[in-house]
């Protein structure tokens, strides 16, 4: 099983892409990739979403929340993000088979 890791600084100030997306691109059509994000700040909500995400339109990720998710690879799916405050960091992980 190939695992891919790493963690991004989310922007307060503009709408920021998870890797995650650009790994789960590069497989197979119509296959299914699990993959984790996980909101690593002590104090900092991040909110995610699609690339228009907002404060009022995205998905709240709490403090040391995490969120698991299936993409399918080349629906050009991508997910973004964008902090409440500061510069919280997001940890990511996919999995392939």
């Amino acid at each position: 099983m190939a695992v891919t890791s790493g963690q991004v600084t989310i922007s307060s100030a503009s709408v920021t892409a998870i890797p995650v997306s650009l790994e789960i691109n590069v497989g197979a059509l119509m296959d299914p990739i699990p993959a984790q994000i996980k909101n690593i700040d002590a104090a900092i909500t991040i909110y995610v979403g699609g690339p228009t995400v907002s404060l009022t339109t995205g998905y709240p990720l709490g403090p040391g929340v995490a969120l698991s998710f299936g993409f399918i690879a080349g629906d050009g799916n991508t997910l973004y993000a964008l902090a409440a405050s500061g510069s919280p960091k997001i940890a990511y992980l996919v999995l392939r088979q």
